[in-house]
């Protein structure tokens, strides 16, 4: 039952975009978005992991380096069955695209854990803002089966306001599983190549989560 539980947070999490989001896209695509990147001005900001890090620092946090392999959720997920089936795809592309970086950043509070990343070739990452709204506005409510025990998710979305990000997000997930109620709500920020995002535990205010996410963004600058 423990991991059972664990793979239906898992999934909230996916769902409400905290997953490594964005769009998957092929070599020539990505190639392309590349090269747009690199004619975009020069006096716009591109940061770097140890940037996210001191920022994080600066926070009052201590953060941890997570590796792609550790961060994964898919195999908790591509066994899963989903209805509608339309929001298989969303649930795929949320959990399993790359954000472009060898690693991100973990950090717990007593009343949220964040996540943060930068793209390493400087692109905007406001897709997985887009992405996680997407998800939420399309599939807001679906059944996802896993290991033949079905969970029903709903999911509601709303943007929110992050002082110093170029677009936010807050999504909650609701998850019934036999009567076991889990509530995730998520805020992801993105600015400039770098996203934040903030899974709020039982005891956290998505204002207070807001406000954190913004002190790390706004140190960005």
């Amino acid at each position: 039952m423990k991991r059972l539980t664990a793979g239906l947070a898992v999934t909230a999490l996916a769902l409400t975009g905290c997953g490594q989001a964005g769009n998957e896209q092929s070599a020539p695509e990505a190639e392309q978005t590349t090269s747009s990147n690199s004619q975009q001005s020069a006096d716009e900001a591109v940061h770097s992991t140890g940037d996210l890090r001191r920022a994080m620092e600066a926070a009052g946090m201590e953060p941890s380096e997570v590796s792609p392999e550790n961060a994964d959720p898919g195999q908790l997920l591509e066994s899963a069955s989903v209805e509608p089936e339309q929001c298989r795809v969303l649930l795929d592309a949320t959990q399993g695209a790359d954000l472009g970086t060898d690693a991100g950043l973990s950090a717990k509070t007593d009343s949220a854990s964040y996540f943060a990343a930068a793209n390493a070739e400087g692109a905007k990452l406001t897709s997985v803002v887009e992405n996680a709204r997407k998800a939420g506005q399309d599939c807001s409510t679906m059944k996802v089966t896993i290991a033949d025990q079905t969970v029903e998710t709903s999911v509601t979305v709303e943007d929110v306001e992050v002082d110093g990000a170029d677009d936010a997000v807050s999504t909650s997930a609701d998850v019934d599983f036999h009567g076991q109620k889990l509530s995730i709500t998520t805020i992801t920020a993105a600015k400039d190549n770098t996203v934040v995002a903030a899974v709020i535990n039982h005891s956290g205010k998505p204002e207070t989560a807001a406000k954190t996410i913004s002190s790390i963004v706004s140190k960005l600058d």
